[in-house]
């Protein structure tokens, strides 16, 4: 029996509202000499209670006097400590709060270890606080450094615009509209199967949300995902050649705007997309305006009945056109009366040497 092994059972009876679920997470870590570490870590809790006074007072004292020789044990029962760091982080973003067994769960899984949860608990990363939540212990708090190579995952979901259009959403910290998402990529934006993008979400159904990888900088992320998309509405401003105009890219909407002068006091809007998120932001976007809005997003005949039935009857889109582009056609969705701006505006399309299909 080691003495780290004491204070650190010591610290876990302190932590958890069940004696119990310290005992068995004692016989994970420590086989045949549980019960002994755990009587001699109640007798140690009780002299330190009278001692200081308070349970925080005895965590801080722990954590400041054997934290580290608690940490070095832990990494010699798992020497691959770099591999469970992300863990870690998980709860240090979650100010460390107490997180059920099936969220750790999702955790896991998105962070693709090779590591149950029970190897977790003997290893010494995680501790159970009562039948089922989970906690990493404080003195693990400062081994958080992780990374995600981010534009290598990118690259692997770069033809899904529907899970694009989620992390877009998600970074943006935007809600996409459920029924035009559902729409325009023929998926229910709350199917599970949307939010599963290898090392950088997964759905977790005990919660109903994603959980994002925490190795992840949101920040960083959502600047590499404009640059990402950037480069993508750049190679559809180029199919279409507008010509002349003031051109930016707006990341509160995901978009390269391109500013069209087409006469004294007549001027449109150019939207290049490669995917969208159909939110209030895009919606409310120059919408006294004429626009297109130009994306590689795959045409589906549905959104046109939805255009016609739906859209082009508010007041935010009756003066916009959709242009879906795949392969050297155009498939033109835009409303059944237009103004005369607006076909000025499409006049742009006709000239860039598409098959251009009117729905």
């Amino acid at each position: 029996m080691k003495i780290e092994e004491v204070y650190e059972t010591a610290y876990q009876l302190l932590i958890s509202e069940n004696v119990d679920v310290v005992v068995r997470d004692a016989y994970l870590r420590y086989g045949d000499e549980a019960s002994r570490i755990v009587e001699e870590a109640k007798k140690l809790v009780d002299r330190l209670l009278s001692e200081y006074g308070s349970r925080e007072d005895v965590i801080n004292f722990i954590i400041m006097n054997f934290g580290s020789s608690i940490v070095d044990l832990i990494t010699s029962r798992f020497p691959n400590f770099e591999n469970v760091i992300p863990i870690v982080k998980y709860f240090n973003k979650n100010a460390h709060r107490p997180s059920p067994y099936q969220e750790v769960l999702c955790v896991v899984k998105v962070l693709e270890l090779d590591l149950d949860i029970d190897s977790l608990i003997k290893i010494g990363v995680l501790m159970h606080v009562d039948e089922n939540s989970l906690v990493v212990p404080h003195y693990l708090s400062t081994y958080d450094e992780c990374s995600v190579d981010i534009e290598n995952i990118l690259d692997l979901v770069s033809q899904d615009y529907a899970k694009l259009s989620i992390i877009e959403s998600i970074v943006e910290n935007v809600k996409p509209s459920r029924e035009m998402f559902q729409i325009l990529y023929g998926i229910d934006i709350e199917s599970p199967e949307l939010y599963e993008v290898s090392r950088v979400m997964t759905y977790c159904e005990y919660t109903s949300s994603p959980i994002l990888n925490p190795c992840i900088d949101t920040h960083e992320l959502r600047r590499i995902l404009h640059e990402f998309k950037q480069a993508r509405a750049r190679r559809l401003f180029r199919i279409i050649e507008p010509g002349m105009g003031h051109v930016k890219y707006s990341k509160k909407i995901g978009a390269l705007v391109s500013f069209i002068m087409l006469g004294p006091g007549e001027h449109g809007i150019l939207m290049f997309m490669p995917w969208i998120v159909p939110s209030r932001r895009v919606e409310k976007y120059y919408a006294s305006s004429p626009r297109l809005i130009i994306t590689s997003i795959p045409f589906r005949r549905e959104f046109a009945e939805y255009f016609h039935n739906v859209l082009e009857d508010t007041k935010t889109f009756k003066n916009t056109a959709f242009i879906f582009i795949q392969e050297g056609v155009c498939y033109l969705v835009s409303p059944s009366r237009r103004s005369r701006t607006l076909d000025s505006l499409l006049d742009i399309i006709y000239r860039a040497n598409l098959e251009v299909l009117e729905f």
